[in-house]
């Protein structure tokens, strides 16, 4: 964002999705934060898309899966302990 400022918008939750004022909808396109998690991202871009359905996302999926993989196995270490540090 730092690079190209005009016409981008960072968007972090689906409140903010909301609050997008675009001048052409036409021509959308989204990336995701490559650490960002699938879940997290897939909230998002759900948002994204029921608002925008002709936005145009990446062609590849472009989460880091080293991140995913760490996040799932945190979720399946919270299911079985009461406390994750």
């Amino acid at each position: 964002m730092g690079q190209a400022q005009d016409g981008m918008h960072l968007v972090e939750n689906i409140g903010d999705v909301a609050k997008l004022q675009v001048a052409d909808e036409s021509r959308l396109a989204y990336v995701t934060q490559t650490t960002l998690s699938i879940d997290d991202a897939r909230i998002i871009v759900n948002a994204l898309e029921a608002r925008f359905p002709n936005i145009t996302g990446p062609r590849r999926d472009d989460i880091c899966y080293a991140t995913q993989n760490r996040q799932n196995a945190v979720k399946q270490l919270a299911n079985e302990c009461d406390l994750v540090i």
